[in-house]
């Protein structure tokens, strides 16, 4: 077999999807974790973030961490803050198929 026609059948066998392992591609979306302080709407930092029990992160100066999940997973996201009461402290859906932001409120404890 001549060097191009062994070249064109490795092409033809690939290009059939053959030969070359390949993993399957994750669609992956921004979802925007946002906390508010409850009635004032003004934005809350250094909220610790959790997604499915694991540490994700905390709020920055405009209240807002952003993660990264896969398209169609069922996610939980928990959000606390020591001096303040979370009106919902978690909310669970899917991730959809474009960015989304998910809006906490959370209120001084008295």
């Amino acid at each position: 077999m001549t060097p191009n026609l062994r070249a064109a059948v490795f092409l033809l066998f690939v290009g059939c999807g053959h030969g070359l392992p390949t993993t399957p591609s994750v669609a992956l979306v921004s979802v925007t974790v946002q906390t508010r302080v409850y009635l004032s709407e003004a934005p809350l930092s250094a909220v610790s973030v959790w997604v499915n029990d694991a540490p994700a992160g905390q709020t920055d100066a405009d209240g807002r961490v952003v993660l990264t999940e896969p398209v169609g997973q069922s996610v939980t996201v928990r959000v606390s803050r020591p001096g303040y009461t979370a009106l919902l402290p978690w909310a669970t859906s899917e991730v959809g198929p474009g960015p989304e932001t998910w809006t906490f409120w959370l209120e001084p404890t008295p």
